[in-house]
């Protein structure tokens, strides 16, 4: 009989995991050899460099500096790679735009699963943004149709209605005088006029507040540290609340969903998916034909665990990354008065001067929108110098390179991700990045950069599917501000050089320059702003 000892137990185990995880870390190190990227070491991979390049930003600054400033820094090539085992997966960066249209294009390469763990923990299973294959087809075929440009277009006056909210709490923080956060009062406006286009409702967060905005900004803060956390104590105390965050959103919306079921489930004409007055509402019709002359008491669990996720995905993306665009869009024009006279031109030049006149020329007209080139240029360079964030793609099945100028880059096993920020700023296609120069979006403008090189919506059959909607939303705000409001940006300590190579931003506008994470890249302390009332105006 053997005669082995604890100590000697758990001996033998060390050995073993030792040895595992030496014969792991040689396998990994060995595999990058030869592949373009920063400096790579045998015992860091390319950790040490990484966390060299994290020291350069603010706190909570969001990843696509951190690959934007290592690209520059260690000039590497438009396709490169990042060994970060064992604490991150393998990651190929992509800041070309060639290559960047071909992991977009049909076939387009599927959303890596890290995407679905990360919006599964904030929302629930399967949200459109992270699904692939039918169930993805199916989810786009429910909820593309209330999304296409006429569709936003016909809802010119729920937007309206909302900005004029939003007009009136610029003016109430104007007679106080006092700092506040654009992001939050941007957040409500937007989150109201989402709220009204998917759930066919608003919930008038401007006013009064809701339960479900501060729930769901609630999984917005608290997934990202839940994730990254190596804390047991914390990740248990942040899982608890996103847990209840979470279920109070799914109760809200899984009562909203069986409403609206049961008064069309008693309609002798039920709406048709284009006839439907909402995201909700279409979902449920295309519920109700599929069950073809057997109408169920209810919905089925299944089917409300899917809606309810995408419900609150389409309600927390729409509303978090077009709030967060005017929040950088306002600061912006703060910064630059050339460009903000050039806009209230462009808006006297086509609409009334007035306020009343313009609300009704958009009621009367929505597609006159559409001809302020110089406000959506203006929207364009936001988003070009503040993108969004980026969505991590995984190798198709069967397929095992890209080819890029000719090279042929291993992809299998890869987090593939398309840096819109390293594009955004590389000097080849915007000469002077760090410019604010709206014109580059103008017809007029040479040079030309890429055609695939601005994607902050990405492109393809994957793009956002609210980009028109967000578009159209952020000129309607605009249109109804900046003739009557002067925006201050409340800007702290600046930089006397600056931290990074490939911009100095912050040399102008401090930590701002930096957005911090959360469902995507977001302002930076809230964007601190004042705001005055323009008498005359």
């Amino acid at each position: 009989m053997l005669n082995i000892t604890f100590s000697g137990l758990v001996g033998a185990i060390s050995l073993v995991s030792l040895t595992y995880f030496l014969q792991k870390l040689a396998r990994v190190r060995q595999s990058y050899k030869g592949l373009p990227g920063p400096p790579h070491s045998f015992l860091w991979g390319h950790l040490k460099v990484f966390g060299e390049v994290m020291g350069l930003f603010p706190p909570d600054t969001y990843l696509h500096y951190f690959y934007t400033e290592m690209a520059r820094r260690y000039d590497l090539p438009d396709v490169w790679y990042l060994d970060l085992w064992p604490v991150g997966p393998p990651q190929m960066i992509i800041t070309s735009p060639e290559a960047s249209a071909v992991i977009c294009s049909k076939p387009a390469f599927p959303i890596h699963g890290l995407v679905d763990k990360y919006l599964g923990v904030m929302l629930g299973p399967n949200v459109i943004a992270a699904v692939n294959g039918q169930i993805w087809k199916d989810l786009h075929h429910m909820i593309g149709p209330s999304l296409t440009p006429m569709a936003v277009k016909s809802q010119a006056s729920t937007i309206v209605e909302h900005v004029m909210i939003f007009h009136d709490k610029l003016r109430q923080r104007a007679e106080g005088g006092e700092p506040f956060e654009m992001a939050d009062l941007a957040a409500r406006v937007i989150f109201d006029v989402t709220s009204a286009v998917v759930l066919g409702f608003p919930l008038d967060a401007q006013n009064y507040g809701t339960p479900l905005l501060e729930d769901i900004q609630t999984l917005f803060a608290l997934t990202r540290l839940y994730l990254e956390t190596w804390n047991p104590v914390l990740k248990l105390k942040w899982w608890w609340k996103i847990r209840s965050a979470g279920k109070r959103t799914d109760a809200y919306l899984h009562q909203e969903l069986q409403a609206r079921y049961k008064v069309f489930r008693g309609q002798d004409a039920i709406p048709t998916r284009k006839t439907a007055r909402s995201v909700l509402d279409r979902m449920v019709v295309q519920r109700i034909e599929g069950m073809g002359d057997k109408l169920a008491s209810e919905l089925d669990a299944d089917f409300l665990r899917l809606v309810t996720a995408n419900l609150k995905g389409l309600i927390a993306g729409g509303a978090g990354t077009t709030s967060d665009t005017i929040s950088h869009i306002y600061m912006l024009l703060s910064q630059h008065p050339d460009v903000m006279t050039r806009l209230r031109d462009e808006h006297d030049r086509i609409f009334p001067h007035d306020l009343e006149g313009t609300v009704s020329t958009i009621l009367a007209t929505p597609s006159k929108t559409n001809e302020l080139e110089y406000t959506t240029a203006v929207i364009k360079e936001s988003l070009r110098m503040f993108p969004i964030g980026f969505a991590s793609r995984a190798a198709p099945p069967g397929r095992t390179h890209l080819t890029d100028k000719g090279v042929a880059y291993p992809i299998q096993g890869q987090m593939i991700i398309p840096n819109q920020h390293a594009l955004h700023y590389d000097p080849r296609q915007f000469p002077d990045p760090d410019r604010f120069l709206p014109d580059r979006f103008l017809e007029s403008y040479e040079p030309k950069a890429h055609r695939f090189a601005w994607r902050p919506f990405e492109r393809g059959i994957r793009a956002c599917m609210g980009q028109d909607m967000a578009m159209d939303e952020m000129r309607i705000v605009l249109l109804l501000t900046v003739r009557w409001f002067d925006f201050e940006t409340m800007i702290g300590k600046t930089a006397k050089t600056p931290r990074v190579t490939f911009s100095a931003l912050d040399t102008k506008i401090g930590d701002l320059a930096f957005q911090t994470g959360g469902l995507g890249a977001t302002p930076r302390d809230g964007m601190p702003m004042k705001v005055r009332w323009r008498d005359g105006a």
